[in-house]
């Protein structure tokens, strides 16, 4: 009786002990089917097929030469593919390839996106120009002529590498502080250094916010001081930004007071700060020849409208006394500069010859009754 009170308990056990069984086997059955199918995946499965390969944006490349620079080949294995190696190669290796990437496409397919270099500007280095892309990337090196079609840069102080060796064999005496830095040679698909890393930054900058902009006709970027960088527009206007701080904003209201400026403007756009605005000061003209040699009314009545170049309305407090008394302007009109030196000299020529004013028709800023300084808000 004893035993057939037990015989549950038994069957109890043995049926734990065949489900603990079955269990491992399973665990066993499915390790070895995960095992198979690791292998088929990168073995048989998920390989690089002849057609499989498809290249986007290339247009300097030809497939095949992109192919073998990346190393890709008809039954690579996706799964072992490293898409990060493949896309250092390739932007290594092919200069104009500004940016790729590269994409697994599977079961049996890779996808390679390029966005290709274009010349974005030129910088001195070594007595000649280096080109390079909008993202900063060297196209090219030594070139001895000035590609007119591209902005220039200057003062950027274009270097290679670091030399880490130069001074393996030097006086152990100086430190690495004391130590002039030496630099390899420039090579085409670096990305353009400064001497000073804070310029790449700001020309990336410029660059970013003319395209932005589609501001045109950017002659030449002066970058020799950073905080004082400087544009040219058109070879005719000088656009002074300051340092790089609210680049955008500076370059938006730069481009808004250069559409509302006469055609064919000449002189220098100054930047005043946010709450001062922009300053247009005109080229200064030239004074003509003929001002200090010959007498002329019309020269006479022109000169009392002329204003100068700060925007101020010069006008004669003596008009009586212009003709014959010695007294053109009694050393008012040219802000007490004597515009005559003390003499008309009753037709004697002008001030005898002696330039008009003795050197500063109307302090400087003469230009032709025409513009005046204007500040743009």
């Amino acid at each position: 009786m004893e035993e057939n009170q037990n015989q549950p308990q038994r069957a109890a056990v043995r049926h734990t002990r065949r489900r603990s069984t079955m269990n491992l086997y399973l665990t066993i059955a499915a390790a070895v089917l995960a095992a198979i199918g690791s292998l088929l995946s990168v073995n048989v499965f998920f390989n690089l097929s002849p057609t499989g390969l498809t290249i986007n944006g290339a247009t300097l490349y030809e497939p095949v030469q992109i192919q073998m620079v990346g190393g890709l080949l008809p039954g690579q294995n996706l799964i072992r593919l490293n898409t990060e190696f493949v896309e250092k190669r390739l932007r290594e290796n092919l200069v104009y390839v500004d940016e790729v990437e590269v994409i697994k496409d599977y079961p049996d397919g890779l996808v390679i996106n390029i966005k290709e270099a274009r010349a974005k500007a030129q910088i001195e280095y070594g007595g000649g120009y280096c080109t390079v892309s909008s993202a900063g990337r060297v196209l090219e090196v030594g070139q001895s002529e000035r590609n007119k079609k591209l902005p220039l840069i200057s003062g950027f102080d274009l270097v290679g590498p670091e030399d880490e060796h130069a001074y393996d064999n030097a006086d152990d005496s100086l430190s690495d502080e004391e130590r002039p830095k030496v630099y390899l040679p420039v090579l085409a698909g670096m990305q353009a250094e400064s001497s000073d890393p804070q310029k790449g930054v700001i020309i990336t900058q410029i660059f970013s916010e003319i395209d932005r902009l589609s501001f045109k006709k950017i002659a030449k970027i002066d970058i020799a001081d950073r905080t004082d960088i400087k544009l040219i527009y058109d070879g005719r206007i000088i656009i002074e930004l300051g340092s790089s701080v609210d680049l955008d904003i500076k370059l938006a209201y730069m481009q808004a007071v250069i559409e509302k400026l006469p055609e064919g403007y000449e002189g220098t756009l100054r930047y005043n700060g946010i709450d001062r605005g922009i300053s247009a000061i005109p080229k200064k003209a030239e004074v003509p020849k003929s001002a200090s040699t010959s007498r002329s009314d019309d020269s006479s009545s022109s000169a009392d409208s002329m204003n100068s170049q700060d925007g101020t309305q010069w006008t004669d407090p003596n008009a009586g006394n212009q003709d014959g008394t010695n007294t053109w302007d009694n050393g008012y009109w040219d802000g007490g500069n004597n515009w005559d030196n003390g003499g008309w000299d009753n037709g004697g020529g002008w001030d005898g010859g002696n330039a008009w004013d003795n050197g500063g028709w109307d302090n400087g800023g003469w230009d032709d009754g025409n513009y005046q300084e204007q500040t743009w808000w």
